[in-house]
C-alpha cells in the first residue's frame, strides 16, 4: 500500500510536470497587440478649416462629416469672363431676331405687291384681249409701247399659232386678227409668269426683290440658328464652370471608413492648402492583430496558419489565421498601422494575424491598444478551457 501510494504521486507528480513544460513550451508568442491600418484625410481643396467637434477617440461611422474647409476668394475669373460673353451673345441674339423680322415683313410686302401686280396685269391682258375680240384695238400709251424689235420677236414666237393648217372656226367672216392674236399669246405667258411688254415692268421688279428678300431671310434664319446655339453652348460652358467654382469655394470632408479618430494633425481655424494632411482614423472595418515570436517559432509557421488569440485577463479565445511574416526589424510595416511597435517587439520577429470576430462590429468601434497572446500549437489544458468556456 505504502508502495502504491508512491506510484501515485509519482505519477501526478510527473503528469503536473509534463502538463507545465507543454504549455510553456507550446508556440506562442510573448506579446499581442489589436491593431488597425490608419486613413489619413487630406484637405481637397485650399481654404479655412473648421473642423467637427469630436473628442479623440470617439467612434465615427461611413460617410460622417468631420470637417468643413471655406474659401472666400476661389477664382472666378473665368466665370465671370464667361457670364460676359454670354450677354454679348445674346444681344447679337436679339440684333439677329429683329433683322429677322423686320426681313421677313419686307418679304412679305415684295410677295403681296408682286403677286397683286401679276393678277392686275393678267385682268389687264384679259381685258385687252375681249377688245380686241369685239374689233376694237385698245390703245396703248407710249410707255408701254414694246419696242419694234421686241414685237417681232414676240410675233413670230405668236406666228405658229396663226399658221395652224387647219384653223378652227369661228363663224361665217370672222377672222383672228393680229392684235388678238398677239395679247392672246401674252395672256397665255403671263399664266406661267412670263411677261412680255414694257408694261411688266414693275412686276419684274417686285419678283426680284421679293426673291431677294427671300434670300435675306434665309440669311438671317441661318445666322439666328448660329447664334442660338453660341448661346446654348455658352450656357452648357457657364454651368460646368458654376460647378467648378463651388467645388473649390467650399468642401465637406467625410470619413471614408468605421473607425476611430484617432489623430489630429492641424488646429481648427488654420488655413490649409490643396493636400494637406488634417485627420488619421483608424479603420475597424480592418482590425488586425500584430504580435512578435521567438525565431524557433517563426520557422515554423507560414502564410495561412491557424492560430488561437485570448486577449490577457479572460478566457475566451478567438480563431484566426497567419496573415504576414514580416522578420526582425520590421518597423517599416507600421508606417500606416494606429499602434508603433516597441523595441523589444522589433528585436523578434513580427507576425501579423486576422481575427474575424474583431472585425464584427465596425460601427461600435475596435479594441485598437488592447493586448493579449497568440498560440499556434494545441496544448494540453485545451479541453479544460473549452469546457470552462
Amino acid at each position: 500500500m505504502r508502495y502504491l501510494r508512491l506510484l501515485l504521486g509519482a505519477v501526478v507528480i510527473v503528469g503536473a510536470l509534463y502538463l507545465i513544460v507543454v504549455e510553456q513550451m507550446a508556440g506562442a508568442s510573448s506579446n499581442a497587440v489589436v491593431n488597425a491600418p490608419v486613413v489619413t484625410l487630406r484637405s481637397p481643396i485650399a481654404g479655412q478649416l473648421d473642423l467637427s467637434p469630436l473628442a479623440l477617440g470617439a467612434v465615427v461611422t461611413r460617410d460622417e462629416p468631420l470637417a468643413e474647409i471655406r474659401d472666400n476668394q476661389a477664382d472666378r475669373v473665368r466665370l465671370n469672363d464667361l457670364l460676359m460673353e454670354r450677354d454679348l451673345a445674346l444681344a447679337e441674339l436679339n440684333r439677329l431676331r429683329t433683322v429677322r423680322d423686320r426681313r421677313s415683313n419686307h418679304f412679305g410686302e415684295v410677295s403681296g405687291l408682286a403677286r397683286a401686280y401679276r393678277e392686275a396685269r393678267w385682268r389687264e391682258l384679259a381685258a385687252m384681249s375681249g377688245e380686241a375680240t369685239s374689233g376694237e384695238v385698245p390703245a396703248f400709251e407710249s410707255d408701254k409701247v414694246v419696242p419694234s424689235e421686241g414685237l417681232d420677236r414676240i410675233e413670230e414666237a405668236a406666228q405658229p399659232l396663226q399658221v395652224d393648217p387647219e384653223p378652227p372656226r369661228r363663224g361665217a367672216g370672222s377672222a383672228p386678227s393680229e392684235s388678238q392674236s398677239v395679247q392672246q399669246f401674252r395672256r397665255d405667258e403671263v399664266e406661267k409668269g412670263t411677261y412680255l411688254d414694257g408694261s411688266a415692268n414693275p412686276v419684274w421688279s417686285y419678283q426680284m426683290r421679293s426673291l431677294e428678300a427671300s434670300l435675306a431671310l434665309g440669311v438671317s434664319d441661318a445666322e439666328l440658328k448660329e447664334a442660338l446655339a453660341r448661346v446654348t453652348a455658352y450656357e452648357a460652358r457657364i454651368e460646368r464652370e458654376r460647378e467648378r467654382v463651388n467645388l473649390l469655394a467650399g468642401a465637406n470632408v467625410s470619413t471614408p471608413v468605421h473607425g476611430v479618430l484617432w489623430e489630429r494633425l492641424v488646429a481648427d481655424g488654420v488655413v490649409l492648402q490643396r493636400g494637406d494632411p488634417m485627420l488619421r482614423i483608424a479603420n475597424c472595418e480592418a482590425v488586425l492583430v500584430t504580435l512578435s515570436v521567438t525565431e524557433n517559432v517563426y520557422n515554423t509557421l507560414q502564410t495561412g496558419d491557424a492560430a488561437t488569440f485570448r486577449f490577457n485577463g479572460s478566457s475566451q479565445t478567438m480563431q484566426g489565421t497567419v496573415a504576414r511574416l514580416a522578420g526582425s526589424g520590421a518597423a517599416t510595416v507600421y508606417r500606416e498601422l494606429a499602434v508603433a511597435p516597441s523595441q523589444k517587439h522589433l528585436e523578434r520577429y513580427d507576425v501579423t494575424l486576422l481575427v474575424p470576430e474583431l472585425r464584427d462590429t465596425p460601427e461600435e468601434g475596435c479594441p485598437i491598444g488592447r493586448t493579449g497572446r497568440v498560440f499556434f500549437d494545441d496544448r494540453p489544458l485545451n479541453f479544460l478551457r473549452d469546457l470552462w468556456n
